[in-house]
């Protein structure tokens, strides 16, 4: 369990998550929509913090990305949950786990620390690492401390996500990753509220990374 950045203390022990649009309010023992970040005794946690759910050394072409750092590999990490809910989802057996004790859940998992992600990417050369599989802002501590440590040793980081991350969020994000492939899932709002989501702040987030240099690619 490691403690969440993302978040703003409340009254009553309720603890405001701040890592995506949806904003949850979690009550004691409670989780927000992912079903991965935990109030604890009035703080929040981030319960897959160092406990992967899966890992793979991938084509950059399958994340999907077709114009950063063409024909190498990238280190491909994800955990579980989601904060969208699509009835389509290719990653369902991972987005879709909500295991009644999160706790219990991820304590069987072998933990997979951001040093040890650094250092098998730098023995095997690999040059990217990718935050995929499931929503990585869901995670964003994890795969955030995995980008500092990567920044300083010369290896890039991507995200793929549904674009539904926090201003917040974004605002951190902008200074670390060097490429991102957002889910453009329809251009219809009734569409989008079935998912979960929202197609503005989606949009709004498009054209954030766009704007701030980060190549951005859109998956429709």
């Amino acid at each position: 369990m490691h403690q969440c950045q993302f978040c703003t203390q409340m009254p009553n022990q309720v603890v405001q998550c701040t890592a995506c649009n949806h904003y949850c309010r979690i009550s004691l023992d409670k989780t927000g929509i992912c079903g991965v970040r935990l109030n604890k005794n009035g703080v929040l946690y981030l319960a897959v913090h160092s406990r992967p759910s899966a890992v793979h050394v991938d084509p950059i072409e399958k994340k999907p990305l077709y114009h950063f750092y063409p024909n190498s590999q990238i280190f491909s990490i994800g955990t579980i949950g989601c904060n969208f809910k699509c009835d389509f989802c290719q990653n369902w057996s991972l987005s879709m786990e909500r295991p009644g004790d999160i706790e219990d859940r991820c304590q069987q998992e072998d933990e997979l620390t951001p040093q040890q992600v650094i250092d098998f990417c730098l023995r095997k050369k690999i040059p990217s690492i990718a935050f995929t599989y499931n929503e990585p802002t869901i995670w964003i501590e994890y795969n955030l401390d995995i980008c500092k440590l990567a920044h300083h040793n010369n290896i890039k980081t991507v995200y793929k996500t549904n674009g539904f991350m926090s201003p917040e969020v974004r605002s951190e994000l902008v200074k670390y990753i060097s490429a991102i492939n957002i889910d453009l899932k329809c251009f219809n709002e009734a569409s989008y509220i079935k998912m979960g989501g929202r197609l503005k702040e989606v949009c709004d987030n498009i054209k954030f990374f766009f704007d701030n240099n980060i190549t951005t690619e859109v998956t429709t």
